[in-house]
């Protein structure tokens, strides 16, 4: 909510670069990105309705694990890849604004 209060959305990584300037900004920790499938189990979107182009899941991963991982975060501290989680969890983010 505090992206679009500011104006902005959540990150959308389109390309290896975005991802590396995007794991700089949160030093290498978890962080969610603006990554859904909320709408329709195994169809994600990012949060500014487009398809995913680039992509960085961890493997195996997204796995729904449990029937309600629908939003996704960098997995950083880790594999250094993305993975997806419930959407109630806390976790740092990082905005953009176009």
């Amino acid at each position: 909510m505090y992206c679009l209060a500011m104006g902005g959305h959540l990150v959308v990584i389109n390309n290896q670069e975005e991802e590396h300037f995007v794991k700089g900004l949160t030093g290498g920790k978890e962080t969610w990105i603006g990554l859904s499938d909320a709408q329709k189990t195994g169809y994600w979107f990012w949060i500014n309705s487009e398809p995913l182009g680039y992509t960085n899941w961890c493997p195996g991963e997204p796995n729904n694990w449990g029937g309600n991982q629908h939003c996704g975060m960098t997995n950083y501290s880790a594999q250094k890849c993305w993975n997806d989680i419930p959407c109630d969890r806390s976790y740092p983010y990082v905005c953009e604004r176009n």
